[in-house]
């Protein structure tokens, strides 16, 4: 169930990135002790407080990632397209939880902040 679910908000992430206006930001992904994204991106928001990083027709970064929000019960979970260029958030990153402008867990953090409001530290 969990692959079949992650299998679907990979193929809606690919759908709504299209299809969404994004907006300027700055962005962090790291996955294990790697940085992938630090700085300008774009941020894509959804209803509900789900969001992907790095995504968008005009400036698409070679590493994204998202954070879907669970509405019934509050839990995210994260994905990333895990290969350069790759055009799919397929592989799984796990349940992560909010730390600020950052959701977090053992094995990595994606942050997303307004221009100019990331915090000297996070």
């Amino acid at each position: 169930m969990r692959l079949l679910k992650g299998l679907t908000l990979a193929a809606t992430l690919c759908a709504t990135s299209h299809a969404a206006q994004a907006s300027p930001g700055d962005c962090y992904l790291s996955v294990g002790s790697r940085t992938y994204l630090d700085g300008p991106c774009n941020i894509d928001l959804s209803p509900g407080g789900s969001f992907s990083i790095g995504t968008g027709e005009r400036r698409r970064s070679r590493y994204f990632a998202m954070v879907n929000i669970d509405e019934s019960d509050g839990t995210a979970s994260a994905y990333w397209n895990g290969m350069e260029g790759a055009s799919h958030a397929h592989d799984d990153l796990g349940t992560v939880i909010r730390r600020g402008g950052c959701w977090v867990n053992s094995r990595a953090k994606l942050c997303a902040w307004r221009p100019g409001t990331r915090p000297a530290s996070f």
